[in-house]
């Protein structure tokens, strides 16, 4: 809650292919955080906007690392498409997204 106003929260597990897909729609957040969870060594390329992901082209994350983007000041955090792809077939991408 925000000042009495509920806040739409995303936290999920999403499956990432070897084709580029759309793990997340436009969305009004100001909290976006994306880790690679994969646990089969697998590395996920994400990108931002509505073009396909490519393999290392854009942010690559391997297995455990992450990537965070939130409102600060006057920047505000991405609200446009997620794009991502895997080097294989079952790459995990955990998604923790807070709304306005």
């Amino acid at each position: 809650m925000n000042n009495g106003i509920d806040i739409p929260t995303n936290n999920s597990i999403t499956t990432i292919g070897a084709t580029s897909s759309r793990v997340l729609p436009s969305a009004a957040r100001n909290v976006l955080t994306l880790r690679n969870s994969s646990t089969g060594g697998q590395i996920i390329t994400f990108s931002m906007g509505n073009l396909p992901a490519a393999l290392n082209e854009g942010i690559v994350l391997s297995v455990g690392q992450m990537w965070v983007d939130s409102d600060n000041g006057e920047y505000k955090c991405w609200e446009g498409e997620i794009q991502a792809i895997s080097t294989g077939a079952d790459g995990k991408l955990s998604v923790v997204e807070r709304g306005r």
